[in-house]
């Protein structure tokens, strides 16, 4: 394997890895791949395998951020 190749590898996560990464359930993280009003990350499926993206994780979490829960209602 290129080093280059594995970098890229570096930064796909298992469900499992990306579960905790962002400490939810694992069970969670599945049905929000099914389940749109779940809103979950986007996740990239190669074959039957699914891995979830570093970057796409930091992405989502940054656009989950609010200074109160007055931010929620818009």
């Amino acid at each position: 394997m290129r080093s280059d190749n594995l970098e890229f590898t570096l930064k796909l996560l298992s469900t499992e890895k990306a579960a905790m990464c962002l400490s939810v359930s694992i069970h969670w993280l599945k049905a929000s791949r099914f389940r749109p009003e779940l809103d979950g990350p986007p996740f990239v499926k190669i074959g039957r395998t699914v891995r979830y993206d570093i970057r796409d994780l930091e992405e989502w979490i940054s656009s989950r951020k609010f200074r109160g829960t007055h931010e929620l209602m818009k």
